[in-house]
């Protein structure tokens, strides 16, 4: 399948930061206000990253039904105020590494 419009491409933002400001809030919702400006389509969180939810997201046991979709209403409410899609991937307990 050919793209007819060439100039249409996926823009990805890779959220990263230091040891130091994780879990810095202010730092953190000036970064998302720059990303509301931004261009970008997708946002991706790696592992360690900060976001609201992290704790909650780190603990959760993702096999729950009912944490599960705590979780995902808590990623979709995020990703609509931040009006872009997001990838969180982190380090959970037990050492798996999850994406959702």
């Amino acid at each position: 399948m050919e793209c007819k419009d060439q100039n249409k491409s996926l823009k990805i933002g890779l959220y990263l930061q230091t040891k130091e400001l994780y879990g810095n809030t202010k730092v953190f919702e000036k970064s998302m206000v720059l990303v509301r400006k931004s261009e970008i389509d997708i946002l991706v969180f790696p592992e360690f990253a900060y976001f609201p939810f992290v704790t909650e997201y780190r603990h959760s046991n993702l096999l729950n039904n009912d944490e599960l979709r705590i979780i995902q209403e808590d990623a979709l409410e995020f990703s609509r105020n931040l009006g872009r899609a997001v990838v969180f991937k982190y380090l959970r307990e037990f050492a798996m590494m999850q994406g959702d």
